[in-house]
């Protein structure tokens, strides 16, 4: 972040969170990506001769994001247009305080992205009888329960952390709000309460991470 940012955050703890709809319309490229939110999920397995189901799915209009780094340099730092940033010292624990300021929060997720070629998850469930078996017949007519467990399994929290492999510099690490309504650009909170789970990275002292000599 720009220093500006983070003392506006220690000070009255104010923070932006994002949305994949934002990460669409960013004008920088390392802040760009109009795919978030979008993947395939394969169910594909070898028995009975081979069964494949794929659906094109689009995920996180109901999700706000927050972003930062595992590998922290001055490097990624000047690609984001950065001079400061917040070291997260308990990560549940300060998702956890921000959750409780967003309005219809359901459920949360934190972890590392996964930076692929193609936006992928696949999974073998075995053979599924899902009723008519030539692919000329109408998905209507396949078993409905059988197919809504089927992709029930197939969604997992992984859809939100899928990223192109053109970023995988960035070594994220992403956390997610899910809610119960749509989510369109930027939320500002004020959340105080999570600021003791923080420090600056200027009071980190000498972090190894940040390569490029002392700062």
């Amino acid at each position: 972040m720009e220093h500006k940012y983070v003392d506006e955050y220690f000070a009255s703890g104010k923070l932006m969170l994002s949305s994949f709809e934002r990460f669409a319309m960013h004008a920088d490229e390392q802040r760009l990506d109009s795919n978030e939110g979008k993947t395939y999920l394969i169910h594909r397995t070898a028995e009975n001769g081979g069964q494949t189901l794929l659906v094109e799915a689009d995920f996180g209009h109901d999700a706000y994001i927050l972003c930062g780094s595992l590998l922290p340099s001055l490097e990624l730092m000047s690609a984001f247009g950065a001079d400061s940033g917040i070291v997260i010292k308990n990560p549940l624990a300060f998702a956890d305080s921000i959750s409780k300021s967003l309005r219809g929060f359901t459920r949360g997720y934190d972890g590392p992205c996964s930076y692929q070629l193609r936006r992928i998850i696949e999974h073998d469930f075995g053979w599924l009888e899902l009723g008519p078996n030539t692919e000329t017949e109408d998905l209507s007519r396949f078993d409905q329960v059988v197919l809504k467990e089927t992709l029930d399994k197939l969604v997992s929290p992984d859809v939100y952390f899928l990223k192109s492999f053109a970023y995988v510099s960035q070594a994220e690490w992403r956390f997610v709000w899910i809610v119960d309504h749509v989510v369109t650009g930027n939320i500002v909170l004020n959340v105080p309460d999570s600021r003791q789970f923080c420090q600056r990275w200027e009071s980190q002292g000498d972090v190894v991470a940040f390569g490029g000599g002392r700062v």
